[in-house]
């Protein structure tokens, strides 16, 4: 029980300082831009995780896969705006 409070109080630290780090951002960049970095660093850890175990990318649901990437897009953009307009 300790270790899951532990967890939970590392990843609310961790949204706060990715919060702060956007706020920041947003003075010098446009909300597109710090979604496109912070994306290009999740694509790449995945890339090289998916290489050194040795999956492949290839689905039998791609129609899924783009409606969750489009949902997903739409809820990063609208917490990047947010939290840049604060």
């Amino acid at each position: 029980m300790v270790r899951q409070s532990l967890w939970m109080l590392l990843a609310t630290f961790l949204f706060a300082v990715v919060a702060l780090l956007v706020k920041m951002a947003s003075d010098f960049y446009s909300v597109w831009e710090i979604i496109f970095y912070r994306s290009l660093f999740g694509v790449a850890l995945c890339g090289v995780i998916l290489r050194q175990k040795h999956i492949s990318l290839a689905t039998a649901h791609p129609w899924r896969h783009f409606i969750r990437c489009a949902i997903g897009t739409t809820c990063i953009t609208l917490g990047v705006y947010t939290v840049s307009g604060l």
